[in-house]
């Protein structure tokens, strides 16, 4: 008999606040078909890691949604705000050669290139040194999506942190 192992990824798994319902889902699916499912494994998600990881970094650390770049986020869906990131990363970021590349991410003037900066998701130097996407290729759906995402989570934490402490005033 075919045995396998399934893998699952999530925080929001391993401290238990969701039951794993695709990891069970897929075990009994596989068991159907005659697979032994010998393990189910999580394990965390990596950009939070890697977020955690960035933010203790002095020069991405000073980064934050502050003035007209708070706003901005604050008055727009998240949807809105992923399909502006997709946008901007795709013209910028994503091409093999992006024109000027290492200074095409302004500092100020939208949240995600705010964002970007604190994400090391800026240009292609950081992108290779960061999160382990190489240069020099045309960024992949898949990783344009991982990009996508992680300027999302980084511009939701910076609006539920800005949410808790004005809450506190």
């Amino acid at each position: 008999m075919a045995s396998a192992a399934i893998l699952t990824i999530g925080n929001e798994l391993l401290s238990g606040d969701i039951e794993n319902t695709n990891g069970s889902w897929l075990a009994r699916r596989l068991e159907t078909a005659g697979v032994e499912v010998r393990l189910i494994a999580v394990v965390p998600d990596e950009i939070d890691e890697r977020l955690a990881r960035l933010a203790r970094q002095p020069f991405r650390a000073r980064f934050a949604l502050r003035g007209p770049d708070l706003v901005a986020a604050e008055s727009r869906t998240a949807t809105t705000l992923q399909q502006h990131a997709r946008d901007i990363i795709r013209q910028r970021v994503a091409p093999a050669q992006p024109r000027n590349d290492g200074r095409q991410t302004p500092y100020r003037g939208h949240p995600v290139f705010v964002a970007q900066h604190a994400t090391a998701t800026c240009c292609r130097h950081c992108l290779a040194k960061w999160h382990g996407i190489a240069a020099g290729e045309d960024l992949t759906p898949a990783q344009l999506d991982y990009v996508v995402e992680v300027i999302s989570r980084w511009i939701e934490r910076q609006l539920a942190r800005w949410i808790l402490l004005s809450s506190w005033v």
